[in-house]
């Protein structure tokens, strides 16, 4: 009831859905960061208050569609969140944004190196992309490119975006893409 609630609110104010996904949550999900860096929230508050923006841009996001298999002139991409990353809903934007624009997004959350395998086996992906947090733990992402690359077609871009791109790190050299963005 929340989220329909929520939605309403956002219909009566003439905010489009794609302004909703696209600029209201992420400033939404700015916010509550710098509630929990200043402690005015708790973890558990901001926990909680990002699942359910990450709920409502799912709930505006099933217009777009989901990640169905490749549709013959439309452009696939395959969006992972690396085992190592706790977050999830930057990567849960782009994906609407990309399905907003045309493509068939495969997004998939803290996959294994073998499920990553095992799905470049069966599906066709023009491009793959990692959303990656934090620069701790750079090698499982390098192990991820490692599959991509091993299993996908030789020519597939593998580029890497999020948080870890406003870090000291050389995010091309520790884990191999191709560009960052």
């Amino acid at each position: 009831a929340r989220i329909e609630n929520t939605l309403a609110a956002f219909r009566r104010a003439c905010i489009s859905p794609a302004a909703m996904a696209e600029a209201y949550v992420p400033a939404a999900a700015r916010r509550l960061g710098s509630d929990w860096v200043c402690d005015q929230m708790s973890f558990a508050e901001v926990t909680i208050a990002t699942a359910r923006l990450q709920a409502l841009v799912r709930a505006i996001g099933t217009r777009w569609g989901g990640d169905p298999a490749h549709v013959p002139g439309r452009k696939s991409v395959l969006l992972i969140v690396p085992d190592a990353e706790h977050h999830t809903l930057g990567a849960v934007v782009c994906a609407g944004q990309m399905r907003r624009m045309g493509l068939s997004v495969c997004l998939r959350l803290g996959p294994s190196r073998a499920e990553v395998a095992d799905l470049l086996r069966a599906r066709v992906f023009d491009a793959a992309m990692l959303s990656i947090g934090h620069g701790e733990r750079l090698d499982v992402s390098a192990r991820l490119v490692d599959t991509l690359r091993s299993f996908g077609p030789a020519d597939l871009p593998v580029m890497a975006g999020g948080a870890v791109l406003f870090s000291d790190r050389d995010v091309v050299a520790q884990t191999g893409v191709d560009c960052v963005t």
